[in-house]
């Protein structure tokens, strides 16, 4: 996380909170979720966070970490 600037809270949700944040080196902003893995655990919902990672590192070829344009 050292590379990146969080700049503000934008949102949570049901496995995290979503920071606005600006990349160190590029200057670029993007989005990072921050998830509770002990409760993601608890909550057997570590399927439906892969396939959210998955699905993101896809479209944008980052996991969790996303452009915002």
């Amino acid at each position: 996380m050292s590379e990146y600037s969080i700049i503000r809270q934008v949102g949570t949700g049901a496995f995290g909170i979503v920071y606005l944040a600006r990349e160190i080196k590029t200057q670029e902003l993007v989005a990072i979720k921050q998830l509770d893995k002990q409760d993601l655990i608890k909550k057997g919902k570590q399927d439906a966070v892969m396939r959210e990672k998955q699905i993101l590192r896809e479209l944008t070829g980052k996991s969790f970490i996303i452009q915002i344009k």
